[in-house]
């Protein structure tokens, strides 16, 4: 009788124990379902494992900066295609449009066409898609902007031509090997609305 005794006054103490664990998780739950804290788990670990798929490119890509470019890029190389100055364009652009811009440019020339093309404002510049493979990125951007273009004629009495305020809206896509020693983004398609 004293060995039962004994045994049943050890045992207390652990069963005690085991109904107060079962308590503290009960209650956990309980206040985990009651503060809507549900979600905070979960979106955090799709939040890290969708970091992880992402590329080391594509997590070292710098949006702000590459947009400031993007930006300063799009009038550059707008108003030297208008002068038809295509040597200040050879490393900004693809060669396929390259070769379409020389094409035009030379059309203009040979019948005797000018334009120039002179910016108001860029009013915006965003990022409208991303694409990170294993070999390249290609970023597009749609622009917006306002600038006064003159086209006119070389006549034997002189120059005439007509300026008018235009709203443009163009796409453009930019594209950058991972390999590149180059920073640049080449011009590698341009579309507009």
């Amino acid at each position: 009788m004293d060995g039962t005794s004994e045994t049943g006054i050890s045992l207390w103490p652990a069963i005690a124990v085991a109904i107060g664990w079962a308590y503290l998780l009960v209650f956990q739950e309980l206040h985990r379902r009651n503060s809507g804290d549900t979600s905070a788990k979960p979106t955090a670990n799709t939040s890290k494992a969708l970091a992880e798929i992402r590329s080391p490119a594509e997590q070292a890509f710098d949006a702000p900066l590459f947009l400031q470019q993007a930006g300063a890029a799009y009038e550059f190389i707008l108003t030297r295609y208008a002068a038809g100055d295509m040597e200040k364009l050879a490393g900004l652009l693809d060669a396929e449009v390259f070769e379409a811009f020389s094409a035009e440019t030379a059309r203009r020339v040979s019948a005797g066409e000018t334009m120039t093309l002179e910016f108001v404002a860029l009013e915006t510049c965003k990022i409208v898609d991303t694409e990170f493979d294993e070999l390249e990125a290609a970023i597009r951007v749609r622009f917006e902007s306002e600038l006064f273009l003159s086209e006119g004629r070389e006549a034997a009495e002189g120059d005439t031509t007509a300026t008018t305020l235009l709203r443009a809206i163009d796409i453009w896509t930019f594209r950058r090997e991972h390999s590149s020693n180059s920073p640049v983004w080449t011009l590698a398609a341009t579309d507009s609305e």
